[in-house]
């Protein structure tokens, strides 16, 4: 009662699969280089001043939260 599929019927099929794949493939790899690039951004230590301990300390900040000072 089915027809059984031919190469000829299955080639473009084939075709589709592999660029829908590619895509994705693609797309999985951009969101994983941006979320690598931000969690990189977001830890990498930053110079804060803080007059109030004066010129002998060096304080810096990461991820926006944790700050660490250390006398020079």
């Amino acid at each position: 009662m089915f027809l059984k599929p031919t190469e000829s019927m299955l080639s473009p099929l084939i075709k589709q699969w592999g660029s829908i794949m590619r895509i994705k493939a693609i797309a999985f790899a951009t969101i994983a280089v941006l979320t690598a690039s931000a969690a990189v951004a977001a830890a990498h230590p930053y110079n804060v001043c803080e007059i109030r301990l004066g010129a002998d300390w060096h304080c810096s900040r990461t991820m926006v939260v944790v700050t660490t000072c250390h006398r020079s």
